[in-house]
């Protein structure tokens, strides 16, 4: 198998008929082999039970049930009942675009890179944007994941850094910031697509709020304190990145670099 397009799903049954549609023009092409393979992590409501049980008789995507164990579990599930040489992460509320695969795959067969990503187009409750992705910034990918998991990889990335983290500090969300992180610690390529190659769904839960923040920064911390190494070496980065912003949010920065540099330098 040439491609295989990963969707960790729960109780998304109003949103994973899009998914599976964008995929479909992929299961038709003469040119690669493609499959999907989607995890239950323990959907609940009926609706979205009725979804995969529809999907299963249509015979379109191969379905593992597994109990709720977040995001991140979820993918690894669905990854080691893959057979793909290539991967795609697909979000079960987004939609792919044939042009990343496409591209991907021609990327990923001349070795310019490993990891494969590109733009986003924001569709559902807004259109502007939530993040912008660029080429790879080793200093501002520790400051922040603005590389988004709908990209396309080579399986070993997956393979050698060992799948997405499970643990409860990324339980809700991070996982693939992490996981971007230890590839490039392992030396894979990145290549950034400057196409949009997916439309991402804006929902209440994407627009941000006390909990989420929260979320993030707990997230945040977990990831700081599991990449020392690389957090080192972005730190002046980011001060100087930061600089501008002293001018009208002076203490919180300096009280934002100072709660770092005790907590991840001087040891």
């Amino acid at each position: 198998m040439d491609v295989s397009v990963i969707i960790p799903y729960y109780n998304a049954g109003n949103y994973l008929p899009d998914a599976i549609n964008s995929v479909r023009p992929l299961l038709q092409r003469d040119d690669f082999d493609c499959e999907i393979v989607i995890c239950d992590d323990g959907s609940t409501e009926s609706y979205a039970i009725e979804v995969l049980k529809n999907l299963q008789e249509e015979g379109i995507a191969k379905i593992i049930h597994q109990v709720n164990k977040g995001p991140a579990a979820a993918r690894n599930t669905a990854v080691k009942n893959s057979t793909g040489k290539y991967l795609v992460f697909l979000d079960s509320d987004n939609k792919i675009r044939e042009r990343l695969v496409e591209k991907g795959i021609e990327i990923l067969g001349n070795n310019k890179g490993d990891v494969v990503y590109g733009n986003a187009a924001f569709f559902g409750e807004s259109a502007k944007p939530l993040f912008t992705q660029g080429e790879l910034n080793v200093p501002l990918l520790m400051a922040r994941n603005y590389i988004d998991m709908c990209a396309i990889v080579r399986r070993e990335v997956w393979e050698v850094t060992g799948g997405f983290d499970e643990g409860e500090e990324l339980r809700k969300g991070q996982e693939d910031w992490d996981l971007w992180l230890r590839a490039v610690k392992a030396g894979f390529k990145f290549y950034y697509l400057n196409e949009t190659v997916f439309d991402y769904r804006v929902r209440a839960a994407s627009l941000t709020n006390d909990d989420s923040l929260e979320r993030y920064n707990s997230a945040r911390e977990y990831i700081y304190s599991k990449h020392p190494d690389f957090f080192k070496e972005s730190f002046f980065w980011l001060s100087d990145q930061l600089h501008a912003y002293q001018q009208d949010k002076r203490r919180p920065v300096r009280s934002f670099f100072k709660y770092l540099y005790l907590k991840y330098l001087k040891k």
